[in-house]
């Protein structure tokens, strides 16, 4: 079977933390070293669950990055390695190629099922629909 859906948001904004500084609601997130964070938006409100906070991941490029802090409802932070990502670039949620961002992965990580992620995804999300 192929995939069916790709859930995707671009990145919109990048900052340098210094050590110490709280990333996120609740400083769920400390940085232990100067790092920079990217903004994807897209939140709870879109469909991304609260159970990625600290614990996802997303694609930008082929590359994963870790999801810091936790999921607001219109935004998501990510840790960069550095400045090697963009702004307007597409972070991919779940739907990629690579094997641990499939649905069926993913449910089985948050102990889901992949019908829940589908479901979850609201009405302000953006539908592109290919025909193959």
């Amino acid at each position: 079977l192929l995939p069916v859906m790709r859930m995707k948001a671009p990145v919109v904004f990048i900052k340098e933390y210094n050590a110490g500084e709280s990333v996120g609601y609740n400083r769920q997130y400390i940085t232990e070293q100067n790092e920079y964070i990217a903004i994807v938006q897209a939140g709870y409100a879109d469909g991304i669950p609260t159970e990625f906070s600290n614990n996802g991941e997303v694609e930008i490029e082929g590359i994963r990055y870790p999801i810091v802090g936790k999921v607001s409802m219109d935004l998501v932070a990510i840790r960069c390695r550095n400045m090697d990502i963009k702004i307007g670039q597409e972070a991919i949620f779940w739907g990629s190629d690579n094997k641990d961002l499939r649905l069926e992965t993913l449910a089985g990580k948050y102990e889901k099922i992949p019908y829940e992620f589908l479901t979850s995804v609201t009405k302000r999300v953006k539908r592109n629909f290919i025909y193959e």
